[in-house]
């Protein structure tokens, strides 16, 4: 065989080993890692977008919760409802507190109010308390008609709120105040 002919086939295999080797030796495991790179890079806008999505989560949760009382207190969710009661002209015949319910550190607080009053004080009333910055809830209502003609009717209401202990790491744990346990 001619030398040409040899070192054309001997420069073939050279290039072709060496492209072999090259491929197997350097392109794929630098293609691994950079696979793994952007698989890591994926991963870890993920956890950004999750770690975002919880931090919008953490601030919407404790605007609502200035809405809840900030202690397992009923004197908090009772001033709020007599200032409701108050700006709507309501004159009550009676406040009675209903006994607390705690659960795991929640505590349900509820006040049954007696009164009388004109629809549409109870209407403004009830608006109050649908607009209220607290969080106070309609949980019973019962209107009965004045008993004679001309008599405003009787109303008998309750009103509930819930008191949510502080669950963030970090946070300071809600202090025993000895509220009545009730059942769930």
């Amino acid at each position: 065989m001619d030398t040409s002919k040899i070192t054309w086939i001997l420069s073939a295999a050279i290039l072709g080993l060496a492209a072999f080797v090259g491929y197997n030796m350097i392109y794929v495991p630098k293609r691994q890692q950079v696979n793994q790179i952007q698989l890591q890079i994926a991963e870890e806008q993920q956890t950004q977008q999750a770690q975002l999505e919880v931090a919008k989560q953490i601030v919407e949760f404790e605007a609502l919760r200035k809405r809840l009382p900030p202690q397992p207190d009923p004197s908090w969710f009772t001033e709020r409802v007599l200032s409701l009661a108050s700006s709507s002209e309501i004159n009550l015949s009676n406040i009675s507190q209903l006994e607390a319910q705690t659960y795991q550190g929640f505590v349900h607080y509820s006040l049954q109010l007696a009164f009388t009053a004109p629809y549409h004080k109870l209407g403004a009333f009830l608006d109050q308390v649908e607009r209220s910055d607290a969080f106070i809830r309609v949980e019973r209502l019962g209107v009965q008609p004045g008993k004679e003609p001309g008599k405003l009717p009787e109303i008998d209401i309750v009103l509930g709120t819930v008191y949510v202990p502080q669950a963030m790491p970090g946070s300071p744990a809600p202090a025993s105040t000895g509220a009545p346990q009730g059942a769930p």
